[in-house]
């Protein structure tokens, strides 16, 4: 009632009615400056560091602004803004320590109370680069081959990125690790040196540059000839051959940091396996190039299926590999299917290990029924008995 008495008052003895609010709330007022904040805390900052902060006061205004840095006052270092006090606080962090700091922002209001509102925003500093030690490997170290690394890192949540024999590969988190798994080109000569370059980054940008020098041992490979009819050798055009690799390239190339597959890969279909990995091959009595996969022959309609959990990427048609199904299974790995009389995958599906995705045939470039099967990791095409023996699992 006395309130109300008073702002009828100051209504009758100011012409503005805000102006009689503003009085008003300038004794009534019991709430402090609402100060607010878009910085993200959450992850560990370094270099250059810029906090934007508002302060604003609904009921009469902002009076008196201080700020301290681990109790320390930089106010004077403050840039305020004039509308509603967008403000901002930057600062070198590599003259910090690295670790949490606070930031303290004080407000006063207006009011005949002087309400107070303190607002502390704490982040880490990080300016020191992830320690990466290579810890162990294992698989096998030659042409044609896979192996995998073993990194720890000083800190957790780092990213794992190298380069070997031209091609990209990543590490992923693995038990209390990093695992890399990585395949060795059938191309290169063997019983050479090689050096992996290797980068580690962390949340904050901080990044360590490793070399590391492996060897790669010669994998003694086969040769085998065969021969083709005229209407098959159109197929082997190289414009035809071309545009079928592009098409399953455009697919292997993309990796992904989600995982699929589970456990050991199993045989994709029963049958007689008739052509194994990295054979010379010779068609017609020439040179045509290595087998960059394994050949499975039985009858037309043989069940073909999934050798690992993925998502399909492809299922379709290619003049050269006829029906051709290939899988994701995450982290850079890929199996494809190739030669299928009939195609039972769906692209952008997710298929089970041991799912029907296709039935056996003599599509694109075959002699007789078959499934060519082959793996890409980190889209280089690899041994893939050594993934139906188990040599990497999840």
């Amino acid at each position: 009632m006395i309130k109300r008495l008073i702002l009828l008052l100051l209504v009758l003895w100011f012409p503005s009615t805000s102006l009689a609010y503003s009085v008003l709330d300038h004794f009534s007022d019991k709430t402090g400056p609402i100060i607010s904040s878009v910085f993200n805390a959450g992850r560990p900052h370094r270099g250059d560091v810029r906090i934007p902060f508002i302060i604003k006061d609904n009921n009469t205004s902002v009076k008196k602004v201080a700020v301290y840095l681990d109790a320390r006052d930089v106010t004077k270092d403050v840039f305020f803004g004039d509308d509603n006090y967008k403000n901002s606080y930057a600062f070198d962090s590599e003259k910090m320590p690295d670790g949490k700091h606070i930031l303290t922002i004080v407000a006063d209001d207006s009011s005949k109370k002087m309400n107070r509102s303190v607002q502390e925003i704490s982040f880490n500093i990080d300016n020191t680069a992830p320690l990466l030690t290579l810890a162990s490997g294992g698989g096998i170290f030659a042409q044609g081959k896979t192996a995998y690394l073993y990194f720890t890192s000083s800190e957790p949540g780092i990213g794992i990125d190298g380069v070997f024999q031209s091609k990209e590969f990543r590490a992923y988190p693995y038990q209390n690790k990093y695992r890399a798994v990585i395949g060795f080109s059938i191309d290169d000569p063997g019983n050479e040196n090689y050096f992996m370059r290797v980068k580690a980054k962390d949340r904050a940008g901080n990044l360590s540059d490793y070399h590391y020098k492996v060897y790669v041992k010669k994998t003694k490979y086969g040769m085998l000839s065969f021969t083709l009819k005229p209407k098959n050798m159109e197929m082997l055009m190289p414009d035809v051959i071309r545009a079928d690799w592009k098409k399953i390239e455009d697919v292997v190339g993309r990796e992904n940091n989600d995982k699929y597959y589970q456990g050991k890969f199993i045989t994709p279909a029963e049958g007689r396996i008739s052509m194994t990995f990295g054979l010379n091959e010779f068609i017609n009595g020439a040179e045509s190039g290595k087998h960059r996969g394994l050949d499975f022959a039985n009858a037309a309609g043989t069940s073909i299926i999934a050798s690992n959990s993925g998502i399909v990427r492809l299922s379709e048609y290619l003049p050269a590999h006829g029906n051709t199904v290939v899988i994701d299974h995450g982290q850079g790995i890929y199996t494809y299917y190739a030669h299928m009389k009939k195609l039972l995958a769906t692209p952008g599906t997710k298929v089970q290990k041991g799912q029907v995705v296709g039935l056996m045939g003599a599509t694109g470039v075959a002699t007789g029924p078959h499934l060519h099967f082959a793996v890409s990791l980190h889209n280089l095409r690899v041994d893939p008995m050594q993934w139906l023996n188990g040599a990497v699992i999840d």
